[in-house]
């Protein structure tokens, strides 16, 4: 087997071993519930059988984790383009809608308005 190889499939392995040691560390802080727990440990043990059959050089499992590596990046682009347009400074929570968009004053303080004219008045400012 290529060094490569084998070094991409202890990356397999480390990023599963990773995943369960944080899914029991979610567990004993009490973020996740037993249900989910019981689920992300069920998920990482079936993707053990990827590194395991690629280890073995398994074509089908090849090409399996092939087409679930394409899904899943393009399940993030998905994700990611739909908040491409969205401005964050207009999210509300909880889908509400903005009753008005209030503007910015043109002054940022119109108590010092004539300091930040240069001491003119707006009508008294002259173009050279």
């Amino acid at each position: 087997m290529p060094n490569t190889v084998r070094q991409a499939i202890i990356a397999l392995w480390v990023t599963i071993a990773l995943g369960a040691v944080i899914a029991v560390i979610d567990k004993r802080m009490g973020t996740v519930s037993e249900g989910m727990f019981c689920g992300f440990l069920f998920i990482y043990g079936a993707s053990c059988i990827f590194p395991y059959k690629l280890s073995r050089r398994s074509n089908p499992t090849r090409y399996v984790f092939a087409i679930l590596t394409v899904i899943g990046y393009g399940v993030k682009l998905v994700v990611s383009s739909q908040f491409l347009g969205d401005d964050p400074s207009i999210l509300l929570k909880n889908d509400e809608t903005a009753d008005k968009i209030e503007e910015p004053p043109f002054l940022e303080y119109p108590f010092y308005q004539g300091f930040q004219l240069g001491g003119r008045k707006g009508g008294d400012l002259v173009a050279v």
